[in-house]
């Protein structure tokens, strides 16, 4: 799919998409997957296992992602988002640890009156539980 896309490129905008560094990178890219689907597991030492290889071909094919990349400039309402999020980071991990400390002192206390109702010891249904 991305040979096929890089040729219909190639196609409508002739030479000049040479000049085009986002086409330079997928080129690029479509290469060094090429070469890991077919050139390098060809050419590996037969030490390697079959496991080893699909790794090897895996790893490189991680390389497409740098695709993502050329999308950023139209995200920058999400960009905003996240910036916020990230620079509220410190306030919502302070409330965070503040609710649970809260949680944590009430249900000490819960289970102090639990573990002192005598009626809840004195039931058979309830006595495992709070004992």
């Amino acid at each position: 799919i991305y040979c096929a896309e890089a040729l219909f490129r190639a196609f409508s905008f002739g030479w000049q998409i040479l000049y085009d560094l986002w086409f330079l990178i997928d080129l690029t890219l479509i290469f060094v997957g090429l070469l890991a689907l077919v050139v390098i597991p060809m050419s590996a030492s037969s030490k390697m296992t079959g496991f080893e290889k699909l790794l090897l071909v895996r790893g490189l094919r991680l390389l497409r992602l740098m695709r993502v990349l050329r999308m950023v400039h139209h995200f920058k309402i999400i960009w905003r988002l996240v910036s916020g999020f990230l620079t509220a980071w410190d306030t919502i991990f302070a409330s965070a640890a503040l609710i649970l400390v809260t949680l944590f002192i009430f249900a000490c206390i819960s289970i102090e009156f639990i573990a002192k109702e005598g009626e809840l010891l004195r039931s058979p249904i309830t006595q495992p539980v709070v004992e």
